[in-house]
């Protein structure tokens, strides 16, 4: 008889992260608006659970720094400065086993995070910044392939379909305007990571991992611009792309 209940096994990873961030925004015309890029440091956290035929994992990151920026005016004159970035994302996900080999695994997953992004634009001279909050559950679902290696090593690709959902943008001008909430067109985006695993000793293992990671937003529908509730303008969500380039070195095996 089989038997009715799987042996799971879990481990905890802690580490230290470093990414390079490229955002873009682009006007109707195709021409581009503004970008934004730059290296922020960041933590990862990650729990994985495994039996002899499913996974589940969950991963909280948050990155921190200020980044260069490139844009313009509504005038159409430009503009340099730096914008304050925080990008604080957690998800987890539910895997089958689809091969298993004594060397090679797949496992096929899906799930769901929650992202959230707080872009602060300083002012300058010639021009209010505006602070601006993102936030957006999504979806996702991958695939994941181990391949073992000599001496206990492994090697993991892992490949991701992204779908934000119901995106939403808050704007705090930083003049006299009132805040304003603003949609996106939600677009599918994606990851791809190898990951390098070596045991280490008591149990513990050494991860160094590298990603690339994009999202990708349509525009939004145009809002009325107030002041002190008085209609004065319109505003609108440009379409944007952000690529981020991920490195990460941590410790596992943090058993349970």
């Amino acid at each position: 008889m089989a038997q009715a209940d799987e042996d799971w096994s879990w481990s905890g990873a802690l580490g230290l992260a470093s990414g390079y961030m490229d955002y873009r925004e682009t006007g109707s015309d195709g021409r581009r608006l503004n970008r934004e890029h730059g290296s922020l440091p960041g933590i990862v956290a990650s729990l994985r659970g495994q039996s002899a035929t499913w996974s589940t994992g969950a991963k909280l990151s948050y990155f921190d720094a200020d980044v260069r920026y490139e844009g313009m005016t509504s005038s159409g004159s430009s503009i340099t400065t730096r914008t304050d970035q925080r990008i604080a994302d957690g998800s987890a996900w539910l895997g089958l086993r689809g091969f298993d080999h004594p060397h090679v695994t797949l496992d096929w997953y899906a799930g769901g995070g929650l992202r959230w992004w707080n872009r602060d634009i300083r002012s300058t001279v010639s021009a209010f910044g505006v602070d601006e909050i993102y936030s957006w559950p999504y979806l996702l679902a991958g695939l994941q392939a181990e391949r073992k290696l000599t001496g206990g090593d492994s090697l993991r690709l892992d490949l991701r379909l992204l779908r934000p959902l119901d995106p939403s943008l808050r704007v705090d001008f930083k003049n006299d305007y009132d805040s304003v909430e603003v949609g996106q067109e939600a677009r599918a985006g994606g990851r791809l990571e190898l990951v390098w695993t070596r045991p280490w000793n008591d149990g513990r293992t050494l991860s160094v991992s590298a990603w690339y990671e994009q999202w990708r937003f349509g525009a939004g529908d145009t809002e009325v611009l107030r002041r002190n509730g008085v209609p004065i303008g319109s505003v609108h969500e440009p379409e944007s792309k952000t690529e981020f380039l991920g490195v990460a070195v941590t410790l596992g095996g943090l058993g349970f």
